[in-house]
């Protein structure tokens, strides 16, 4: 007796959607542990960081000759990337090969690639923007809020910490995509984790290589949105005299990139921009890698 091939049942792409944001969410919930550290890490971080600093105060000036507190400011925006990427890598990396299996007999039947990654974008999105709340919350009540021209900090911030965390998360999700079972996925963390602290252009100047390098990296522009919401030339020193008698300005070297960080409108919508072109990116990836493996 010849053995029949399942039938496909055609199902709109809203019904799939729905259903498997649904399941996806239910299986999240069953794990509040998981979805609970997920949300409180990253501001313990940066609590952690407000105690660490002691009575430095970041973004506000208390000394306007201190030729530190640009940078020490720059430094701080830097931990809330950071944060915002761990907890984005974190969140995403096992989301795609740990339901390999049940993927494959789905593509099998009716499940199409697209209702499948909308409802990854869905419900990560969700938790997303849970997270990125959090974090800003934290950062608007341990810090001094800085004046900013272009938007309120807050509002800025909260915009910036989501596209980093969305960016971040879509990275993980190319990621899951591609490696062939959770160990894989777990040992891949400090791999996509350090080239975003080392091609930040916060730790080390960028030139040459490391420069197009950088363009690559999340953190460089969520630090440059930051930095542009503060406007960190601000707080680089002017030149001041030596003194009465030699009244000729000496320039205060601060090494750092003015034009990344400058605040201006434009500056900051390239920075936002190239954070949500990273996220689309990484989703046609994660398309391509799930259209290789159904079964011809």
């Amino acid at each position: 007796m010849k053995k029949s091939n399942p039938q496909k049942v055609k199902i709109s792409f809203f019904q799939q959607f729905s259903i498997l944001s649904q399941r996806y969410f239910q299986l999240l919930i069953r794990d509040p542990l998981n979805i609970g550290l997920s949300l409180v890490t990253a501001p313990l971080g940066i609590i952690a960081m407000r105690i660490a600093l002691s009575d430095k105060i970041p973004f506000n000036f208390t000394d306007e000759n201190d030729p530190t507190f640009a940078t020490l400011s720059l430094k701080v925006l830097f931990v809330f990337t950071c944060a915002a990427i761990w907890v984005g890598l974190a969140s995403s990396l096992q989301e795609i090969i740990k339901e390999a299996k049940i993927y494959q007999r789905e593509r099998l039947v009716n499940l199409e690639i697209l209702p499948y990654l909308a409802s990854k974008v869905g419900v990560l999105g969700i938790l997303v923007f849970l997270q990125s709340l959090l974090i800003s919350l934290t950062i608007f009540i341990c810090f001094n809020s800085p004046e900013s021209n272009l938007l309120a900090w807050v509002l800025g911030t909260e915009i910036t910490i989501f596209l980093t965390s969305f960016s971040t998360i879509s990275l993980g999700i190319m990621v899951s995509a591609f490696v062939n079972n959770i160990t894989q996925a777990n040992s891949s963390l400090p791999l996509l984790l350090l080239p975003q602290i080392i091609f930040s252009g916060v730790l080390f100047k960028m030139t040459g290589i490391g420069k197009l390098l950088s363009w690559l990296m999340i953190s460089r522009w969520s630090v440059g949105a930051l930095g542009s919401l503060v406007d960190i030339p601000s707080l680089i020193p002017e030149a001041q005299p030596i003194s009465p008698l030699n009244p000729n300005p000496v320039l205060i070297n601060v090494d750092i990139p003015t034009e990344v960080y400058s605040a201006n409108s434009s500056n900051l919508l390239i920075n936002w921009s190239l954070l949500l072109l990273h996220s689309l990116i990484y989703w046609i990836v994660t398309y391509m890698l799930q259209k290789r493996k159904d079964i011809l």
